[in-house]
């Protein structure tokens, strides 16, 4: 990997991690417009709908394990196999680190 290409990743990973979601635009807004007690409670309720989706995706999930558990080995089976190759093809390489 070049080390531009490194730079523009660096770069990029920090203006997405600086710049605010829409929930947190959403609280300072509120908070600026009704004051902290608004903010606050926008942060309440921001808390319980994710706690919402979170306990949803969880029992999404162990509904999708549960039934579909005899899958999961075929799967694990078929990605040892993948990994396997990956490794078979990188000793077989020349060894370049360019591109």
């Amino acid at each position: 990997m070049s080390l531009e290409l490194y730079a523009t990743y660096v770069v990029a990973c920090i203006v997405i991690v600086l710049v605010p979601g829409p929930t947190v635009t959403l609280i300072i807004a509120n908070s600026i417009r009704h004051g902290s007690r608004a903010g606050l409670a926008n942060v309440a309720g921001t808390q319980a709908g994710l706690a919402i989706m979170i306990a949803i995706v969880g029992i999404g999930l162990n509904t999708l394990i549960a039934g579909m558990g005899h899958w999961f080995e075929w799967v694990r089976l078929i990605g040892a196999a993948y990994l396997i190759w990956m490794g078979v093809q990188m000793f077989r390489s020349k060894g370049t680190l360019n591109p």
